[in-house]
């Protein structure tokens, strides 16, 4: 087996380039896939399976053993950006001309295109096993003889295909495994455990794996490094370009900056087919303010507000100048440490039988001081959840749905890291709110993309969505008194991050940014036991000044405007005001978000 590996051939580009489009894909892009593939025949799990037996003969697979382009697309098409090539390619099993024309009738194995995905698929092996025994197996977990007979075919073929071998597997080696396979018995069924322990167990099938295995994971990571350093190459010449421009007109920077942070989708695909990892101009950013475990929040919000930010990376470091030294906790954005301060403030604030905040100074500087002193390793316990081992963060893998529909449910900021790898240097950028809109208002279309109005969502007015109109979340104007504390904890109340506020003369926004810049003054004068009350302490009104002014925009004003008014204002609401001065709702940057997760919808057939 060593001999016929070792006459390997991976030196063609476009064959190493289109190998590469798998090396990222996990095991459960892949079951995806299966699951499209298979329809109501379904996956065999060993733990949820409870099929009554009579009804196993009756299910059916969604899909032939041998599929035609289309079909190849419906199925694996979440995996490649354009399918003709990789069709093209297993059919032929190497790389053949572009111009090559395909009939309409030809066909390609599937089985075998999903064992060239598993071979490639970011995995361990056992779970690489796994997923080929399932993919075989029926319902019940069994394989017949001609299954496992099918199955050690196009294995051999797939690593052939994809090694590009000079010279084939040896048949002696493959009859060796038929007869493990087969255990002196032709007719014998086995299930998914009986020949997961034969392939695991016995010593030639097991060696034949591992090595296998040990040359695809030697080429993946070769390619996921060549990727990466292609991504961070375009980078660094986008912002030397961008730096080097020298054009102080703001609007022209503005538009050069959203195209610089836009990324067009792939023909016929659709967001949730994509990876956070594949839009990579996302991340065309300044290195990420980093921080020590150990560093007070007050200091992490002073950070923030010096360089411009609204997250951090928060390590574990004896050492931040070595990074080896360096262990990646998370990432904790100026909304996550608001919600941790009002923890403090009023615990148990979102729970319904929470009791009514009770404003006194002493509780709130005693909150203050509390907040400001705690290591940022007790914000990141707090916000710890058991949907990521890293706060705030999402695998690069991650179908891009999975993105937006945090920024749908409020989130401002999201990680994207390779692998939740605890190095630092694994974190390909953060994801801003206003990022996703600069990126849509690179390509409004997106919002009508499947729907029937045929002139397109974005060029509607706001008037047409009744789900805008509302009375917003605004303090009471009655209450010239009420404290900047008192507001941020009725804003939070309302389970929102930014509530009106109405003066004598204009409109403001409290809101957590309000939070980030108006903390750390606040925190020092405690600190150094001034007479006078840092702003935190002091009146709404009173602090108008430093409050962001509330943007608005007619009844018949577009979406397009809207959007374009909240990626040039940073703001993520913008109110609807009637020509009378008389609010009549408000639209959401998060609204904006399910709108086009609304219009993207499509039913994979």
């Amino acid at each position: 087996m060593g001999a016929a590996l070792a006459t390997r051939v991976l030196s063609d580009p476009q064959h190493l380039e289109l190998l590469s489009e798998y090396v990222d894909h996990s095991r459960k892009t892949a079951d995806e896939c299966a699951h499209i593939f298979r329809g109501s025949l379904g996956m065999y799990d060993d733990e949820q399976n409870d099929a009554p037996t009579s009804t196993l003969g009756e299910r059916k697979p969604a899909y032939p053993r041998h599929i035609q382009l289309a079909q190849f697309e419906e199925v694996f098409g979440m995996l490649v950006a354009d399918p003709e090539p990789h069709f093209r390619f297993f059919h032929y099993g190497k790389i053949v001309p572009a111009d090559t024309k395909l009939k309409p009738e030809v066909t390609v194995c599937a089985h075998r295109i999903f064992c060239a995905v598993t071979l490639l698929m970011k995995a361990d092996l056992h779970s690489k096993v796994d997923f080929i025994l399932r993919l075989y197996a029926d319902i019940a977990g069994t394989l017949t003889p001609e299954a496992k007979s099918s199955l050690l075919k196009d294995f051999v073929t797939s690593v052939e295909e994809v090694l590009q071998l000079s010279d084939p597997i040896p048949s002696n080696i493959t009859t060796n495994v038929e007869k493990a396979f087969w255990s002196d018995d032709p007719e014998k069924l086995m299930t998914v455990r009986e020949l997961y322990d034969v392939c695991l167990t016995n010593p030639q099938i097991s060696g034949i794996l591992h090595s296998i295995h040990a040359l695809i994971e030697e080429f993946s990571s070769s390619r996921r490094q060549e990727m990466l350093r292609q991504r961070e190459n375009k980078a660094q010449a986008q912002q030397t370009s961008i730096r080097c421009g020298g054009d102080s007109n703001s609007s022209r920077m503005k538009s050069i900056a959203r195209s610089m942070s836009s990324a067009a989708l792939p023909q016929g695909s659709l967001l949730w087919d994509l990876k956070a990892g594949d839009y990579e101009n996302f991340w065309q950013q300044p290195v990420m303010l980093q921080l020590s475990a150990n560093e007070t929040c007050a200091y992490a919000l002073e950070q923030m507000v010096q360089h411009e930010r609204q997250s951090v990376l928060v390590v574990e470091a004896s050492d931040l100048a070595r990074p080896e030294t360096c262990r990646l906790l998370g990432v904790v954005s100026a909304d996550k440490l608001f919600l941790y301060f009002l923890q403090i403030l009023v615990p148990g604030l979102q729970s319904p039988t929470a009791k009514p905040y009770e404003h006194t100074r002493a509780r709130a500087e005693e909150a203050i001081l509390q907040f400001g002193r705690a290591p940022l390793r007790d914000a990141i316990r707090f916000c710890w959840t058991e949907r990521s081992p890293l706060v705030g963060s999402i695998r690069d893998d991650e179908a891009f749905f999975s993105v937006l529909m945090r920024f749908a449910c409020g989130e401002s900021s999201v990680a994207v890291v390779q692998d939740y790898s605890p190095n630092p240097e694994a974190v390909l950028g953060c994801l801003t709110i206003y990022d996703v809109l600069a990126w849509l208002d690179e390509d409004l279309t997106l919002l009508s993309k499947y729907g029937t109005n045929s002139e397109g969502k974005e060029h509607c007015a706001v008037a047409a969505f009744p789900q805008f109109f509302y009375v917003p979340a605004a303090l009471d104007p009655s209450s010239a008194s009420t404290s900047v504390c008192e507001g941020l904890v009725e804003m939070a109340s309302r389970k929102v991050f930014n509530i009106l506020v109405e003066t004598s003369t204009e409109k403001k926004i409290l809101s957590v940014s309000t939070f980030r810049e108006l903390f750390p003054p606040s925190f020092a004068a405690l600190n150094e036991k001034e007479a006078e009350p840092g702003p935190l302490l002091g009146a709404v009104i009173a602090n108008a000044t430093v409050l962001s002014s509330a943007l608005a925009v007619p009844p018949d004003a577009s979406i397009a405007r809207v959007i374009r008014e909240m990626v040039d204002n940073q703001t993520r609401r913008i109110l609807i005001q009637r020509q009378d001065g008389f609010i009549v709702g408000s639209v959401r940057a998060s609204d904006i978000v399910q709108m086009l997760l609304r219009a993207q919808h499509k039913p994979l057939r």
